[in-house]
């Protein structure tokens, strides 16, 4: 959503790469952009499209980008019996299309991966090049849609497929796992959920322990308590199981009501602060830098919560 400035630099850059590779079909799909993208492809990309190397299609639904459900829906689109991610922001490489084609010529019972535990070379950007046989996209279900957000949904689609008994063979040749360098802002900035953040509360249960409250200007609130179980070495756990949604509402210049489902919870405004009816402050969080990073994490966390469970039951197919 939003990514022409990408594109722009990544599909012709894509196309002329692969142009050895008779059979390559790129798949673009444009979800609910603004920015001009299905112009520019018309304007451009009318040759690609009457030969079928370049499928386009728009989608006009989503107001807002959702990481699992566009992946599902471009992998849908593919005819293709190998299917492959490739990010907005990816560059391919030369020759992508034809090491893959030979790869799994070689190796049928493979997909392939970027390493994410590889701390070194930086491939953070490039964590979403993940390809397989599309027959064995669909049995899985593809990307769990419950990953509203950023963060772990291609974890668990590879978490499945080795389930399902597939070998995660990893890309390691730099030349296919380039891409345009940019932060975090630019990821998020097409969720609402995450740039519509209002305020952030935060009571210390313990060191390793504590309650969130996100208040947000549409009047919805999220809350949850989060446990670091791998003591900063992991990403931490809601013990809810995930974030509990909820509207809010200031009652009075001193008073503010969450309601989250039948339960109602009534909090005194103290200095900025919350103090619950136990007399338990909610801390007002004002310091940028960390509130940028809590807006990333609440995402992440949540996401994560979905793999774990994901792992614990077994599960291999989602979406059902």
């Amino acid at each position: 959503m939003n990514r022409l400035h990408h594109i722009k630099k990544t599909l012709p850059a894509n196309i002329k790469a692969n142009k050895d590779y008779a059979k390559i079909e790129f798949v673009v799909l444009d979800y609910n952009s603004s920015d001009g993208l299905e112009e520019w492809i018309n304007e451009n990309y009318q040759e690609n499209l009457s030969t079928g190397k370049l499928v386009f299609k728009r989608t006009n639904k989503p107001t807002r980008f959702l990481w699992s459900h566009s992946k599902n829906m471009v992998h849908k689109m593919a005819t293709g019996d190998i299917v492959c991610n490739v990010d907005a922001d990816n560059f391919t490489g030369q020759g992508f299309a034809t090491y893959l084609n030979e790869h799994f010529q070689n190796n049928p019972n493979n997909f392939l991966s970027v390493n994410y535990n590889d701390k070194i070379n930086h491939l953070s950007d490039t964590f979403g090049r993940i390809a397989c046989f599309k027959k064995d996209f669909e049995t899985i279900g593809g990307y769990d849609e419950r990953m509203r957000w950023y963060g772990y949904e291609d974890n668990d689609f590879c978490e499945r497929l080795k389930r399902m008994g597939k070998e995660q063979y990893f890309i390691e040749d730099k030349e296919y796992l380039d891409a345009i360098q940019h932060d975090a802002a630019d990821r998020f900035k097409n969720n609402t959920k995450v740039t519509n953040l209002k305020s952030v509360y935060i009571n210390y249960v313990s060191p390793l322990t504590s309650k969130i409250m996100f208040l947000f200007n549409d009047d919805n609130c999220l809350l949850g308590t989060i446990e670091d179980l791998n003591k900063g070495l992991g990403t931490p756990t809601i013990n809810e199981g995930q974030w509990v949604a909820g509207i809010y509402r200031f009652s009075s210049e001193t008073k503010l009501v969450v309601h989250t489902g039948e339960i109602v919870n009534q909090y005194q405004l103290n200095n900025g602060n919350l103090i619950d009816d136990k007399n338990q402050i909610y801390y007002q969080i004002i310091d940028e830098k960390f509130l940028k990073n809590l807006e990333v994490q609440y995402a992440i966390i949540a996401n994560h919560q979905i793999l774990v469970e994901n792992l614990e039951r077994g599960i291999i197919k989602v979406n059902i």
